[in-house]
């Protein structure tokens, strides 16, 4: 469109690609519809073509800027992911010799979504409909808060567009923030 170069056409390209056919995506056995399973089908993006960067800085710029991705959260996801592993093998879930390895588990985005879920209750919002379709739905919290999601999350224009009838609809969440 007017106004948008062509490296941030191919970053919204790709970024939809990757959220098609990565990791939850609709083009996958376990599709999962939320800002989580998106986060991860790029990181693994990065992951994928990462060693044909590993020790070139300039490259490494050219390919987060051609795919629309934040170097500095990257490197605070690979400290994250670990931290974790090493958690893991502490705990003795996993031996430190394989902590490196994925879990059997590790594709299926849909068991991602539940072990979230549990582990963030009781942070879960209802789509709470409007009562005239077109007006917008919102979310109510467990302490009966109405929010909104981030306008940048998966799920803003899905609450947006909410119609007065449809199915039941939850988002997890980790923290709400006043906006002014």
């Amino acid at each position: 469109g007017p106004g948008v170069s062509n490296t941030q056409q191919r970053a919204a390209e790709v970024y939809a690609s990757v959220i098609d056919d990565g990791y939850g995506g609709r083009n996958t056995p376990h599709h999962a519809r939320c800002d989580m399973a998106a986060s991860i089908a790029l990181y693994d993006h990065y992951k994928k073509h990462e060693p044909s960067f590993r020790n070139d800085g300039r490259r490494r710029h050219q390919f987060a800027q051609a795919n629309g991705l934040d170097l500095a959260a990257l490197g605070e996801v690979d400290g994250l992911v670990g931290q974790f592993r090493d958690l893991l093998a502490d705990a003795g879930f996993v031996s430190p010799s394989s902590a490196s390895s994925r879990n059997a588990n590790s594709p299926n985005s849909l068991l991602l979504q539940c072990v979230l879920v549990s582990g963030l209750y009781p942070n879960v919002a209802v789509l709470q409909r409007p009562k005239v379709t077109g007006r917008g739905g919102s979310l109510l919290t467990k302490s009966k808060e109405k929010a909104k999601p981030h306008q940048h999350s998966f799920q803003s224009k899905r609450v947006r567009e909410a119609g007065a009838t449809g199915k039941d609809a939850y988002a997890v969440y980790h923290s709400k923030h006043r906006s002014v």
